[in-house]
């Protein structure tokens, strides 16, 4: 996911700068982080979340309302998207403004992926115990990332192929 966002904010970059960004590419990310997430990542999360406030309340306490900020991620996600949308259709709002609500959601999502491995993943790795983590995945299965993964999904392989390309142009 983070190599993702740094191909999402090199796109808001060019925009942020009055230039033509690949709107299509920033489009399919944004449904890559709608989509994927909530279907198969987050679920995964708050279980996680949930077990560790059975076996460690205090760090669970620390982290703060992770089902919250997953629905603020979602939002925000939609709303970027849908500004996404009506500039590809030569629509309002500002190519400012939807650089601006994109820039919230991309500091946003480090700040929350910063947040989980620095103190949820930590206190669930310490607390929990094999029980518990063969429970979690008995519940979400082990979906695999519909871009990262061994298997591309039909959806995201024009994604993929535009990750691909980015990455070797942007190396």
């Amino acid at each position: 996911m983070a190599r993702l966002l740094h191909l999402f904010e090199e796109e808001l970059l060019r925009l942020e700068c009055d230039q033509r960004p690949d709107l299509e590419f920033l489009r399919e990310v944004l449904q890559y982080c709608v989509s994927y997430p909530e279907l198969c990542h987050h679920p995964k999360e708050d279980l996680v979340y949930g077990m560790l406030r059975q076996r460690d309340p205090e760090a669970a306490q620390a982290f703060g309302n992770l089902a919250r900020e997953h629905e603020v991620l979602e939002r925000q996600a939609l709303e970027v998207l849908g500004m996404v949308d009506q500039l590809r259709e030569g629509h309002s709002p500002s190519p400012g403004a939807v650089a601006r609500e994109a820039r919230n959601l991309l500091d946003f999502y480090r700040r929350h992926m910063a947040a989980e491995e620095d103190c949820l993943y930590e206190a669930a790795a310490r607390s929990l115990t094999e029980a518990d983590w063969a429970e979690i995945d008995a519940k979400v299965g082990n979906r695999e990332d519909p871009i990262f993964g061994d298997r591309v999904e039909a959806a995201f392989a024009a994604l993929r192929s535009s990750i691909l390309g980015k990455r070797r142009n942007s190396a």
